[in-house]
C-alpha cells in the first residue's frame, strides 16, 4: 500500500499502556492503530478494508449493571460482531488473559468469548498454554490460532540494549498495576522481614493501584512496620522505569495462572531474572538459564529458595544469567513482532488489499 496505511480499529487500547506501540513499532504506513469497536470498524466497510482487532475483550462487558445485563451485551455484540464479518469485514482476537482481571459475570464473559471465538478469522495467543486453556471454555479453535509472543520493550522505558549491569543492592521488585491477582499477599508472606533481613535485602512494590482499593490498603497497614519493604503506591512515569529495574536483583510474580505478562517481558528487556511460578507459558518465554529460579506454584518455601539463591548469586553467575535474560528480549524484539504481525494483517485482507 502506499501513503497513509490501513486503519485497524482496536477494542480496547489502553493509553497508559505500551502495548500497542510496541505491537505498531514496524507498521508504520501499512497499518495504523485507532481506538474503537464494533461500530467504528462497521464504519470503515464502505470505503475499503475493515479490520477490527480485539484485545481485553472484558472491557465490552464492563460496564453492565447486573448479570442479567451482561448477558444481553455479551449477545449483542456477538450479533453484531456476526453481522461486521458478514458484511466483509476481518476480525483477529489476541487473547491476553485467562480470566478478567476484575471480576465479571461468569457466564456472559463465556458467552462472549465464544462469540468472538466463532467470528475471528486469527485467535493470536502469546504461549501454546493459551490454546489449551482458551479451548477449554469455547471449543476447538486450534484451525484459527496464530502464536504471536507478547513483544519486549527494548526501545522503550530506556531499556538496555549492551549488558545489563549487575546491581549494586539487593533488591527484589513487584512492579505493575497493583491488583489482586498479583497475590502481593502471598509475595509478602513468602518474603517475611526475617528473611529478608537475614539477606540484607529490601524488596520493593512500584506501582498504581486501583481507587478504592481496601484489600491492598490493609495489606499495607498489616505492613506499615516492616523496615525492608518500600511501597511505591503511584503511576510510575516512564522516566523512573529504568532505576526500578536496575536496582533490582530480581523480578518477584506470583500469578496463579498465566497467560503473559507485560512485567515480564520488561524484566527481560532489562535483563532481569523473574522469581515466579513454574508455570508453563513462563517456562516458555524465558530462557533456560532462568528456570531455576522459578518457584513451585502457591510454595512459599520455594519462592525463599529461589530468592536466596538469586541474592546470593556471584556476580559473574548473575552477569551470564542477566546476559540470557536480554537475549530472550531481543528474540521478542518489538520490529520483530510487529512485522510478523503485518504479515498476518496481510494474509487476512488477501491480496486485493495487503502490500
Amino acid at each position: 500500500m502506499n501513503g497513509a496505511g490501513i486503519p485497524v480499529v482496536n477494542a480496547t487500547i489502553y493509553q497508559d499502556n505500551p502495548y500497542h506501540a510496541l505491537l505498531y513499532a514496524g507498521l508504520a504506513g501499512r497499518y495504523d492503530p485507532i481506538r474503537g469497536g464494533i461500530e467504528e470498524a462497521f464504519s470503515l466497510l464502505p470505503d475499503g478494508p475493515a479490520l477490527l482487532h480485539i484485545h481485553w475483550e472484558e472491557h465490552a462487558l464492563r460496564g453492565a449493571a447486573s448479570p442479567a445485563e451482561a448477558m444481553l451485551t455479551a449477545r449483542h455484540l456477538g450479533a453484531r460482531l456476526a453481522a461486521f464479518r458478514q458484511a466483509g469485514g476481518r476480525i483477529l482476537w489476541t487473547l491476553h488473559n485467562a480470566e478478567p482481571h476484575e471480576a465479571l459475570p461468569g457466564a456472559a464473559f463465556v458467552e462472549w468469548r465464544r462469540a468472538i471465538a466463532a467470528q475471528a478469522h486469527r485467535i493470536l495467543i502469546h504461549s501454546t498454554e493459551a490454546l489449551t486453556i482458551l479451548e477449554a471454555a469455547v471449543g476447538p479453535v486450534a484451525e484459527k490460532a496464530f502464536l504471536l509472543p507478547h513483544p519486549a520493550y527494548l526501545g522503550v522505558h530506556e531499556a538496555e540494549a549492551a549488558a545489563p549491569a549487575f546491581p549494586e543492592g539487593r533488591g527484589l521488585l513487584c512492579f505493575g498495576k497493583l491488583r489482586g491477582y498479583k497475590r502481593l499477599d502471598r509475595v509478602l508472606a513468602a518474603l517475611p522481614e526475617e528473611f529478608l533481613q537475614s539477606h540484607n535485602a529490601r524488596l520493593t512494590i512500584a506501582g498504581e493501584a486501583l481507587p478504592g482499593d481496601a484489600a491492598l490498603a490493609a495489606l499495607q497497614a498489616a505492613t506499615a512496620d516492616r523496615l525492608t519493604l518500600d511501597w511505591q503506591t503511584r503511576r510510575i512515569p516512564d522516566a523512573e522505569t529504568a532505576q526500578f529495574f536496575r536496582a533490582s536483583r530480581a523480578v518477584v510474580l506470583d500469578y496463579e495462572r498465566h497467560l503473559s505478562s507485560g512485567v515480564a517481558l520488561l524484566a527481560l528487556s532489562f535483563g532481569r531474572p523473574l522469581l515466579a511460578p513454574r508455570l508453563p507459558g513462563l517456562l516458555e518465554i524465558l530462557p533456560a538459564a532462568a528456570h531455576p529460579l522459578l518457584f513451585i506454584p502457591g510454595s512459599a518455601e520455594d519462592l525463599r529458595r529461589a530468592a536466596a539463591e538469586i541474592l546470593g548469586m556471584e556476580a559473574g553467575e548473575y552477569a551470564a544469567l542477566a546476559q540470557a535474560c536480554l537475549e530472550r528480549a531481543r528474540h521478542y524484539h518489538p520490529l520483530r513482532i510487529s512485522r510478523i504481525l503485518g504479515a498476518l494483517y496481510d494474509e487476512v485482507l488477501g491480496p486485493a488489499y495487503s502490500s
